[in-house]
């Protein structure tokens, strides 16, 4: 893989802990990096910095073409601008791509969202231009331009077609605002009739669009919108599938990218080891992806999902330990996940086969629980294999009868001693491996017997 050199942007709060677990995911899933950090938000100032966002972090940005950004703060009441709208602005970062689906172990009240929104990040009423008429009555100018909403339109249809979505949906108010939301939906038929035929296409009033979405999310695709209408819609969907803990977001331009988990510094729980990386580690596939490593993306997300449907790291706020981190790590590894596919396989032929009655389960639906709790097996007997955890159980017998009918002790002792765990820590070689994701040993992971 070609080395990359990436501006890293810890962040305030919680950010330098989950930019921190990004890193570490990021290097052991392959990618050859070089960082280069450098300060924004409070801790810029905290650093001496004139502004919350240093004219070197933007020089460096502009340089290297991509960012991963931690959460930041902007102090309020004290003049300064949004970190992020600053970024925008003086990057022309134009489009805000927020991938939102559901993810296995997650419950929320709906199944099988998958959908993106896609954000005009420039203009809009966020262009900030405001005037006091007469003392009393003020103004907010809606800017809208030809350039910016074609522009918009024609990434959001290329977004649509090299990812194979079926419909892009606009949000707009038109039928008010019908010179600014006009133009934005002008551009975009105009755009889809004559470059993107292959995409269905439909218009939704931003206000029946929202009662779609909460009726029934999962038959919406691809969202295009302006700037203020996709700020709200892009948070409303996030918590369709569980909140800003779970999703990625990225910030697009032509000439430079900046990733970063759109949920909030955090500063109440700063330092207690308790935050979740989960939404860092996604939006390091989406930047994996736009870096030219899809295959490594595909991977690292496949790795998270299924250490969320083993139970690694909750929803929102959540807590994500250093052997959830390290669990993980090994979870980007080839060796285990092909074992765990193989295992997967053969467990679910023999539940088919002879057991699944048994268990009481309603239907294909409880594979998700059942294949990730099997998943988190395979990835403590790998860690434990390695010797990268210390395990302690209550009962080393203590499993359930289910666990036990599956594979005997003696054939793969982690399912028939999970249920009785009653302590796991990360070892000093387990540290080192946090530490440095290379480190990791070639050691494979020994199959079943039967």
């Amino acid at each position: 893989m070609a080395k990359h050199t990436i501006v890293l942007i810890p962040g305030d709060g919680i950010g330098p802990e989950v930019t921190r677990a990004a890193r570490r995911v990021l290097e052991a899933a392959g990618l050859s990096v070089e960082w280069v950090e450098l300060p924004a938000g409070a801790s810029a100032l905290e650093q001496g910095c004139e502004n919350v966002l240093p004219q070197r972090t933007v020089a460096a940005i502009t340089a290297h073409k991509v960012a991963l950004k931690g959460p930041v703060t902007t102090p309020v009441g004290k003049g300064f601008k949004s970190v992020n709208v600053q970024l925008r602005q003086k990057l022309n970062l134009y489009a805000a791509v927020r991938p939102v689906r559901n993810l296995p172990g997650i419950k929320t009240r709906y199944e099988g969202v998958d959908m993106v929104i896609v954000r005009e990040n420039t203009e809009g009423l966020y262009s900030g231009i405001e005037n006091e008429i007469v003392p009393g009555v003020v103004t907010s100018l809606k800017v809208a331009s030809r350039l910016a909403c074609t522009r918009i339109a024609r990434y959001a249809f290329r977004y649509a077609t090299r990812r194979h979505c079926k419909s892009i949906t606009v949000f707009h108010k038109a039928n008010i605002m019908k010179l600014s939301d006009g133009l934005f939906l002008e551009c975009a038929r105009k755009i889809q009739e004559e470059e993107y035929p292959n995409i269905e296409y439909q218009e939704l009033i931003i206000d029946a669009g929202c009662m779609r979405l909460v009726q029934d999310p999962a038959h919406l695709d691809v969202l295009l919108m302006e700037n203020l209408y996709g700020d709200l819609v892009s948070d409303l969907c996030a918590g369709l599938v569980g909140g800003l803990g779970v999703v990625p977001g990225s910030n697009i331009g032509d000439d430079a990218a900046v990733f970063e988990a759109v949920h909030g510094s955090a500063p109440d729980i700063a330092g207690k080891g308790i935050a979740n990386p989960l939404a860092s580690v996604l939006t390091s596939s989406l930047m994996l992806e736009t870096l030219g490593h899809p295959k490594e993306a595909q991977l690292l997300d496949r790795a998270v999902r299924a250490a969320v449907a083993a139970g690694l790291g909750a929803a929102e706020p959540g807590v994500w330990t250093d052997v959830d981190l390290l669990l993980g790590i090994l979870a980007t590894q080839p060796r285990p996940l092909v074992v765990a596919r193989s295992l997967m396989a053969r467990w679910r032929l023999y539940l088919a086969d002879s057991y699944y009655g048994s268990l009481g389960h309603a239907g294909p639906a409880a594979w998700d629980v059942l294949e990730g709790r099997y998943a988190l097996c395979v990835l403590f007997e790998y860690a434990a294999t390695l010797g990268v955890i210390d395990v302690a159980y209550t009962d080393p017998r203590g499993a359930r009868d289910d666990y036990r009918g599956l594979w005997g002790a003696d054939q793969y002792p982690c399912l028939s001693r999970y249920d009785g765990l009653a302590a796991v820590r990360v070892n000093d070689l387990g540290a080192a491996i946090l530490h440095d994701p290379g480190a990791l040993p070639g050691i494979g992971l020994p199959m079943p017997r039967g």
